[in-house]
């Protein structure tokens, strides 16, 4: 800030010169008054710039984890199916799937691969696991009827356009060459995979290329349980 400050000297413009009764008149040059200023600048505050790069780091470390955490919500969600009012996804723990997906059909079967086979909805969703290290694990969620719908509304009797104009073209096709029925005729078939997000999305397809059935695949459960 800048203050001014005004100094008014006024000086005396006449003096008495008195030299033993003798007496001289001031000079008329001599100005009356005589106006001094003076303009004094008042050190300044300095400027705070007080230090963000904390703040900085809060926000951008909060922003990453609302990031991540909107991928992690949107995968789980595409990963899923809507049953009796709830989401279902194969990323989600077995415990949460099973209770979301209501009462099943009767006690989980096995056979000698070791999986555990659990059906709900008359035979509708079939929810495989299997045990790893003492937890149990979902390997795979089959839609086998019904009109359940994937997150982008691709559900049994969609055609394979659809399904192609839903999703993209896929990871992989399979129709199923060298593959033979129990009588060890050539079996008919056509699938197709889209690997995703930690997850896999598999349609298969009749004689109409309209879906039959579909499955999700959890990815990293299937590979720990291939690999052990």
């Amino acid at each position: 800030m800048k203050t001014k400050t005004s100094m008014a000297i006024i000086m005396a413009s006449s003096m008495m010169l008195a030299l033993m009764g003798c007496g001289e008149a001031a000079s008329e040059n001599s100005p009356a008054t005589s106006e001094i200023s003076f303009e004094e600048v008042a050190p300044g505050n300095p400027t705070d710039t007080a230090d963000t790069s904390d703040d900085a780091d809060t926000s951008t470390d909060a922003d990453t984890a609302s990031s991540v955490s909107s991928e992690d919500s949107s995968a789980s969600d595409d990963a899923s199916i809507e049953v009796n009012g709830k989401k279902v996804s194969i990323l989600d723990d077995y415990q949460a799937a099973v209770d979301a997906l209501g009462p099943a059909d009767g006690d989980p079967s096995s056979d000698a691969s070791h999986a555990i086979f659990y059906s709900f909805a008359s035979g509708a969703i079939e929810y495989t696991t299997v045990k790893l290290d003492g937890e149990e694990l979902p390997i795979t969620l089959d839609i086998k009827k019904g009109d359940i719908k994937t997150s982008k509304d691709i559900g049994i009797g969609s055609t394979e356009d659809e399904v192609v104009a839903a999703y993209g073209e896929p990871t992989d096709v399979d129709n199923g060459e060298g593959v033979v029925n129990t009588k060890g005729e050539p079996l008919k078939l056509h699938v197709t995979t889209y690997d995703l997000d930690g997850y896999s999305i598999n349609f298969k397809y009749d004689d109409d290329k309209k879906v039959e059935k579909y499955w999700f695949n959890n990815t990293a459960n299937n590979a720990r349980y291939n690999n052990q």
